[in-house]
């Protein structure tokens, strides 16, 4: 299958295709730095406020369950829980 020009990509095309590879830390760590921009052009530039962030934190629920429920974030989040229960352990047994 013939790669996507970036062009012709969607923007959150673009955006997976460059964090391919990082860990779950670093995506936190962009994808709060996307919000915070975002948030703050609403809070501080448009004035918005409360309501603002109450419908961004609905949107991030809903699209969060959304994901939650397909086939590749099911699988995801299941190796993601298996991996962290793993590592809890191993930190239990070096105490």
């Amino acid at each position: 299958m013939a790669r996507k020009k970036l062009s012709d990509m969607t923007p959150y095309e673009r955006v997976e295709q460059r964090m391919k590879g990082m860990t779950w830390e670093e995506a936190e760590s962009v994808g709060v730095e996307i919000l915070a921009r975002v948030l703050s052009l609403h809070l501080y530039a448009r004035k918005e406020g409360e309501e603002y962030f109450t419908k961004l934190m609905e949107k991030i629920s809903v699209r969060a369950d959304e994901y939650a429920k397909t086939d590749q974030g099911s699988m995801t989040l299941a190796m993601a829980a298996a991996g962290h229960k793993l590592q809890m352990k191993e930190q239990e047994d070096k105490i």
